[in-house]
């Protein structure tokens, strides 16, 4: 269906011509509905939605899935030099925006992919935070998670912990999130590690 991934581009192509100077200014955005009933009938017969209580990403195991839910999100990208000129205090630097598709036929194989993006983000620094898209079905999650733990100094936060996942939505929903960490730190707890829930 590729919606997800053209989210994904969408904010590499405007990052892209905001570099090279072809644009000062980029809005992109879209919307999910998760309650409609072809959804979710296709990810159950997938076994992907989440059967029990509502609980953590990180809490729900092997027999976890994700909770679809409904959003709508859009971010705009802008030079600093543009935003500075109509008064707009930046609340965050894209600097890198990657992507590829794990085939999660075999396992490893999310592992692989998430090691060769992150090898491609460049110089990330030794501390920081990852805004994740895991949703709580595995194996994906869990291989995530693994990966995850292997960078300890980065805290980790998966906003499905808190709310439900706008599947087809996630990357700027999470890219929306990861804007305003820094003014509603209280959304997400300051130490959320992939060992610790």
């Amino acid at each position: 269906m590729g919606e997800e991934a053209a989210g994904v581009d969408a904010a590499r192509i405007a990052l892209a011509r905001i570099a090279a100077g072809q644009s000062d200014i980029a809005l992109i955005g879209g919307s999910q509905n998760g309650e409609r009933s072809d959804l979710l009938v296709l990810y159950e017969f997938g076994d992907f939605n989440l059967k029990d209580k509502f609980v953590p990403v990180w809490a729900r195991g092997q027999n976890g899935g994700f909770a679809l839910g409904s959003a709508g999100v859009f971010l705009v990208i802008e030079s600093r030099a543009h935003a500075e000129a109509r008064g707009a205090k930046p609340y965050a630097r894209l600097t890198n925006v990657v992507a590829d598709l794990a085939r999660r036929k075999r396992p490893g194989e999310v592992t692989a992919t998430l090691e060769k993006l992150w090898s491609k983000l460049g110089g990330l620094g030794d501390k920081g935070a990852i805004i994740t898209g895991a949703t709580g079905a595995d194996p994906a999650t869990s291989e995530e998670r693994a990966f995850l733990g292997e960078h300890p100094n980065f805290a980790v936060r998966p906003p499905g912990r808190c709310s439900v996942t706008p599947w087809r939505r996630s990357f700027r929903w999470a890219s929306d999130l990861r804007r305003f960490r820094s003014r509603a730190a209280h959304c997400f707890p300051p130490t959320i590690r992939p060992g610790r829930g």
